[in-house]
């Protein structure tokens, strides 16, 4: 795996993590370029795929992030209909007919996620299938974000109050 595959996996496994601890809603454009037949991965199809998601760097926030095997996402915050609409016409027209795949096969290809719902769904998408979302570390964050990535905090009956620094607190 190249730095920057790994470096884009650990971004997207931050944004994941800080989507979740702090309730943040993201959106996530992954393009599974690794499904498609050798004969469209060649570097300059690659570089085209890029390019088709250059509308999507307008939104609020947006940020690319560089996968391994040929994959790649970007993340913005909000809604951006009009750029994602835009980048979604340019990877069908690269992918779709223009190639024959099909439009099934190009619904497999591309894949819109919200964080902090599918952010394991997204972490297994991109690359990270083998490892468990990351949990946030819980220095009083919601019981409710820490659930979001499967983190689970013992709570007693007395609430969330029973959450200590380092464990439950157990009454004296």
């Amino acid at each position: 795996m190249s730095a920057a595959a790994a470096n884009g996996l650990d971004a997207l496994q931050g944004l994941v993590r800080d989507c979740a601890a702090a309730g943040v809603g993201r959106r996530v454009l992954l393009v599974r370029a690794d499904l498609l037949p050798p004969r469209l991965t060649q570097p300059h199809h690659l570089r085209l795929a890029r390019a088709a998601l250059d509308p999507l760097m307008t939104a609020e926030r947006a940020r690319a992030h560089d996968l391994p095997d040929g994959r790649m996402a970007i993340s913005w915050r909000g809604n951006a209909p009009a750029p994602l609409q835009q980048s979604l016409t340019a990877l069908e027209h690269l992918f779709g007919d223009g190639f024959h795949i099909g439009t099934a096969a190009l619904q497999s290809l591309v894949r819109l996620f919200d964080l902090p719902e599918n952010g394991a769904e997204l972490l297994a998408a991109a690359g990270l299938a083998h490892e468990a979302a990351p949990a946030p570390r819980c220095l009083g964050c919601p019981a409710a974000a820490a659930r979001a990535v499967g983190h689970r905090h013992p709570v007693g009956h007395g609430g969330a109050t029973g959450i200590g620094r380092h464990g439950p607190v157990r009454p004296a």
